[in-house]
């Protein structure tokens, strides 16, 4: 029995291919799975269910998507199908290409995807111009697919009535994937994303001519209301909010897809390796205007991440939330990172972990509130936490774009940050114009838990290091968490 396939269009090697995609009405493309029975060799008759495929579209010019997609999968044991469309020129200029025909393709100032609410809404005018892809909402979530990635290399764009969710009848999205440095709400009314596992902000885009130089991407104001709901919420490298009355990132989406009832969901600050002269860094930024609400088990970097969440300095409210029955989360596996949460007013009703790390909350013109029950914590609380490698048993390293399997670190790359001798920054700073701290709010400091590190060496009990492989995976005792830990050296190992 075999299970959908895969539909590529204009599959390059470096994904910065020329050219736009145009499905028309009319089109269809099905990568649906199957199922069927097979009698074995005891006569006993047994049910072969395949899961439904992949469709894939890769451009620097744009895309139109107004014909049918189906990517259903035949049951509930398998999974749906996967949608990716990237609209990105992969850090090269629009002379890219040029010499094969002796002309630039026009520049253009956005790289961008636009989701409309309906397939329908896309008109002629909607097909013209290079740099733009366009697709219904009602595509998405009605086709089956229950993983979707938007790639774009400055804006992604939800007009309105446009939300991404499975429609009804359909399997729940497994994750959404919004990869750009600004996310556009236009028009009014909410716009909602809903998956299990939901990630924004610029996930692994290039600058320009190959770079990967920091892009400051301005908030901008606006009337709509933008709502993520997740069990799971990572935001990643620099990026921006734009068009938002309020923006809620809502991380309590239960495992059967209820909103509310999850009280261990985590809302993750993911840095990233950017400038050239640093790539051995991992930074972040989300710049947002009006209100923003963090409601989650636990809010925090992710390990070696400098992350600010920074709102307009005269027009910004922020305030992070438990669930409504209280966070049940446990001490993140996460070290020596700083997060920085600053707005115009700063409420904390939630809890924010930083463990081996710091906390810097922020209230620029206003009086930062810790309300009871409220829970500020730097301190590992018995946790170990695995962070980089040992080279020679001398050298503590932590190598952002991984470790080879097999390979000596190089610890002159620019990749690779030495840990030695490095002083952890731990500690809880509070700022505004006043401070207003409840009686019953937490501020935890206290000693505690062990930072871990490893290295192979090859010796009487073996030559090769039989854990640095592929699908290879550690079972964590007591982890209680649906998603694994994020630590970008490993991620990419």
């Amino acid at each position: 029995v075999l299970g959908g396939g895969r539909g590529t269009f204009n599959g390059g090697v470096d994904g910065a291919v020329r050219g736009r995609v145009i499905l028309e009405r009319g089109s269809e493309i099905n990568v649906s799975g199957k199922k069927g029975e097979i009698t074995m060799a005891n006569g006993v008759n047994t049910q072969i269910s395949r899961g439904a495929g992949s469709v894939s579209i890769n451009t620097a010019d744009g895309f139109v998507v107004a014909g049918t997609l189906v990517a259903n999968r035949p049951d509930e044991s398998v999974a749906g199908g996967q949608f990716y469309a990237s609209v990105s020129r992969e850090g090269k200029t629009d002379e890219f290409g040029s010499s094969l025909g002796g002309m630039a393709y026009p520049d253009v100032a956005e790289r961008r995807i636009d989701v409309l609410a309906k397939a329908d809404d896309i008109t002629d005018n909607l097909k013209q111009g290079y740099g733009r892809g366009v697709i219904g909402a009602d595509t998405l979530n009605g086709s089956g697919f229950d993983r979707v990635h938007l790639r774009a290399d400055q804006a992604i764009g939800l007009t309105d009535g446009a939300s991404i969710q499975a429609a009804d009848r359909q399997p729940a999205m497994r994750s959404v994937t919004l990869n750009t440095r600004a996310i556009d709400v236009s028009g009014s009314g909410q716009r909602l994303v809903q998956a299990s596992h939901v990630a924004l902000g610029d996930v692994d885009l290039k600058g320009l001519q190959g770079g990967n130089a920091v892009v400051e991407t301005a908030s901008a104001s606006g009337t709509s209301d933008l709502r993520v709901n997740a069990g799971l919420i990572e935001v990643h490298g620099h990026s921006a909010i734009r068009g938002a009355q309020s923006t809620t990132l809502d991380a309590t989406l239960s495992a059967t897809h209820q909103v509310g009832s999850r009280r261990d969901g985590e809302i993750r600050f993911v840095g990233r390796a950017l400038s050239s002269g640093e790539q051995n860094k991992l930074t972040g930024k989300l710049n947002f205007e009006n209100d923003l609400t963090l409601r989650a088990g636990q809010v925090y970097a992710t390990t070696l991440s400098e992350f600010k969440v920074e709102g307009r300095a005269d027009q910004s409210s922020l305030s992070i939330e438990a669930p409504a029955k209280g966070s049940t989360s446990q001490t993140p596996l996460s070290a020596l990172a700083k997060l920085t949460l600053q707005a115009h007013d700063v409420v904390v009703k939630g809890v924010v972990r930083q463990p081996f790390g710091a906390i810097t909350i922020r209230s620029t013109e206003g009086v930062p509130h810790l309300v009871d029950g409220s829970e500020l914590s730097v301190s590992g609380d018995g946790v170990k936490v695995p962070v980089g490698s040992m080279v020679n048993k001398t050298q503590w390293v932590y190598k952002t774009d991984g470790i080879a399997a097999g390979q000596a670190v190089d610890t002159s790359v620019q990749t690779v940050s030495i840990l030695n001798g490095q002083s952890i920054d731990k500690g809880i700073l509070v700022e505004g114009k006043g401070l207003k701290i409840d009686s019953q709010s937490n501020l935890l400091a206290q000693a505690g838990g062990d930072l871990l590190t490893w290295e192979f060496q090859a010796g009487v009990g073996g030559s090769q290091d039989a854990l640095a492989q592929p699908n290879v995976y550690a079972v964590l005792p007591g982890y209680t968490y649906d998603f694994a830990p994020h630590d970008t050296e490993i991620l990419n190992s």
